[in-house]
């Protein structure tokens, strides 16, 4: 990953979390889907407004705030639809790593259980 894309993910993840220091974690205000449609198209709104007005720092912190929304969504809805989203081989990889995890598990509730 090249050192922009990694100062613009750095980016979201500080809105995301200036959005849960603002409106409180996503667990104790859910939206819907629909919900989550709403508010992105009204800040979708704010950036078209922005852009009008060319000015392009406020543009592009309105784009920033709209990424922060998509992010929060996600991680509301996303769950097990998200093997679905990944491309195939990080699927593959994702349970690997999992199934490595249970294989080292495993032995140590083994282990336990015989002590025990």
């Amino acid at each position: 990953m090249k050192k922009l894309q990694i100062d613009i993910f750095n980016l979201i993840i500080q809105e995301r979390n200036d959005m849960d220091a603002k409106n409180g974690p996503l667990q104790l205000n859910p939206h819907s889907l629909d919900e989550w449609a709403d508010i992105i198209k009204e800040q979708s709104t704010n950036v078209k407004l922005w852009q009008m007005y060319r000015d392009r720092i406020k543009t592009l912190n309105e784009v920033l705030k709209l990424a922060g929304l998509c992010a929060a969504c996600l991680e509301e809805h996303i769950g097990e639809e998200l093997k679905a989203l990944m491309p195939e081989d990080e699927v593959k990889i994702q349970e690997a790593l999992k199934n490595a995890q249970v294989l080292k598990l495993e032995p140590i509730k083994k282990v336990v259980s015989e002590a025990s």
